[in-house]
């Protein structure tokens, strides 16, 4: 399991 941080309209998510 591989997760990453995004950034998707000024916010910091997690994407597995």
């Amino acid at each position: 399991k591989t997760t990453q941080n995004v950034w998707v309209n000024g916010e910091q998510i997690d994407v597995e």
